[in-house]
């Protein structure tokens, strides 16, 4: 299955406050997102 993404905010700490994202810092946030993403 392929699945498509837009923009995920790497890099972006306010993304975090703006859309109540459950991540305390940028570093986790990124480092989830590769996760999630990349199958890292």
């Amino acid at each position: 299955m392929i699945y498509f993404t837009a923009d995920p905010h790497f890099n972006h700490s306010n993304i975090i406050k703006l859309c109540g994202r459950p991540f305390a810092d940028v570093g986790k946030m990124n480092s989830v997102l590769m996760q999630k993403l990349y199958h890292i």
